[in-house]
């Protein structure tokens, strides 16, 4: 749902999706049915080094606030936009 809502959006934005980020190397979600798995998140900055990511969607659950703020200022050191996907209870 949220891999086509994004598809969506950003083809009209002119922005290609062009893999996630998985938490370890066996991660699997929604969109791995969809996209490829550019690698883990130890590895963030690498893969947006690596891959010329000017943007970054995050779309996780939000119950561990200490890690999505952790990961917010790994983001910040990047030249990245960055969009946070609400969850159900944020809306």
């Amino acid at each position: 749902h949220v891999y086509r809502e994004i598809k969506q959006n950003n083809a009209y934005l002119g922005r290609n999706v062009v893999g996630f980020i998985g938490i370890d190397a066996n991660y699997k979600n929604g969109l791995s049915k969809f996209l490829p798995q550019l690698g883990q998140l130890q590895n963030l900055e690498h893969i947006i080094d690596h891959n010329g990511i000017d943007q970054v969607i995050v779309a996780m659950d939000k119950q561990d606030n200490a890690f999505l703020e952790q990961l917010i200022a790994r983001l910040s050191e990047k030249d990245v936009d960055v969009k946070l996907i609400p969850t159900t209870l944020d809306i």
